[in-house]
């Protein structure tokens, strides 16, 4: 597995590349260059068998830094020019910078191959993540910043494996869902505690 697992890293970079040339965003090089750190490192992490949590752990750590820049283009480029353009003129000026998730990655705390199949796929897994994160988050608007101070989560999430086959990547297709929403608590610094959310 050891000898084979680059080439699979390889397979991930590539499918993520193409996803990120769908975005076609204006930060797309600097977001390259973060995916070209994460595919060394997970090239550098092979699968271990049997597969745990402290395996997925590490590779969600590798892959947060990607995820962060593509949270942070997708926002600025996509998400505020949307919102901006439902505001009335004076609102004009909103902004939200910096937009980054902040350096924790989640955590996954429990991981189960489930005995019953929930899906048509050949292999169906639950996994419990716990988010606990201080952002680096602020809204700007007329002279005024407002940041976000916490943002936590816990949820229960699926992940099931389709097309079993005997080539890397070893399946053809694989989806991750919820069946409920997380559990989710946002606190904002300022004036904006009152709109501390908590569900």
């Amino acid at each position: 597995l050891k000898r084979i697992w680059p080439s699979v890293a390889v397979f991930v970079g590539n499918k993520l590349r193409a996803k990120i040339a769908d975005q076609e965003l204006a930060d797309e090089k600097e977001v390259h260059s973060t995916l070209d750190k994460a595919i060394k490192r997970l090239g550098q992490t092979p699968l271990r068998l049997p597969l745990d949590h402290e395996w997925l752990n590490e590779v969600l750590e590798i892959f947060w830094p990607i995820l962060g820049r593509m949270v942070d283009a997708v926002v600025k480029e996509k998400v505020v020019p949307v919102v901006k353009a439902k505001l009335p003129s004076f609102m004009q000026n909103l902004d939200i910078n910096p937009c980054d998730l902040g350096d924790a990655a989640p955590k996954i705390t429990a991981f189960t191959v489930l005995d019953a199949p929930i899906s048509t796929g050949w292999m169906d897994i639950e996994m419990k993540l716990k988010y606990a994160a201080k952002p680096r988050l602020t809204l700007n608007f007329s002279g005024m910043k407002i940041g976000m101070k916490e943002l936590n989560f816990n949820m229960t999430s699926y992940l099931s494996f389709y097309g079993l086959s005997d080539k890397i990547p070893f399946f053809s297709g694989m989806s991750v869902y919820m069946c409920k929403p997380p559990a989710l608590e946002i606190l904002w610094n300022g004036a904006l505690e009152v709109f501390d959310h908590r569900v």
